[in-house]
């Protein structure tokens, strides 16, 4: 009687471990507008959709897929160069060490205009609506676009639904190996007490 139940134990534990985990998502997702301006005559507009916690203006220019270089200094983190334009993470400022200065300006749209981030993008966190600049230059932000001119005018992205169970467990497959080796030595030190018990019997 006292196997049997062990056994059971050790099957119940086996399926506990090989069972999917399935994580909640509440997380609405955020839209964001992002203008990049490269040159005189080069403005681009991207709508990104971000679904991490907590979005920062960061990670809005990173879902645009515009290859980024970035440093992080003592100020926090600074953006290098956006496509073709900007500096080597080695030297960020390469191109304000004389009387002109040229780099990344940062700002975002509030109320009809651009204001100049006193944190950088790395630190600012962004909602759903918000529009991000950014413009190569002495400090100008780009020119003004509004987020339902940058994004489908409508409501607001509806929150992501828990997604269906997958068709297979999407625990990573050492914690897997690491379960069922915990649950066989249960199961195993449990089947040596019991014959231990039944010697003595």
């Amino acid at each position: 009687m006292i196997r049997r139940s062990l056994w059971l134990l050790l099957l119940i534990t086996a399926a506990l471990a090989l069972a999917p985990v399935r994580s909640v998502v509440g997380q609405s997702p955020v839209q964001v507008g992002v203008v990049v301006q490269e040159g005189a005559d080069s403005v681009a507009t991207y709508c990104v959709t971000l679904t991490e916690p907590e979005p920062t203006g960061y990670d809005a220019l990173v879902a645009t897929g515009l290859p980024i270089v970035a440093a992080i200094s003592a100020q926090g983190l600074g953006v290098c160069q956006i496509g073709d334009t900007g500096c080597p993470a080695s030297n960020c400022f390469c191109q304000c060490q004389g009387a002109t200065c040229n780099y990344w300006a940062y700002a975002y749209l509030r109320d009809g205009a651009w204001l100049t981030s006193n944190v950088g993008a790395g630190a600012r966190q962004v909602s759903h609506g918000d529009v991000e600049g950014w413009r190569w230059g002495p400090g100008d932000p780009p020119p003004l676009f509004s987020f339902a001119q940058i994004c489908t005018e409508g409501a607001p992205p509806s929150s992501v639904a828990e997604p269906e169970a997958p068709d297979r467990p999407t625990v990573p497959p050492g914690r897997q190996a690491a379960f069922v080796a915990i649950a066989i030595a249960v199961g195993a030190g449990g089947l040596a007490i019991a014959a231990s018990a039944n010697k003595r019997s």
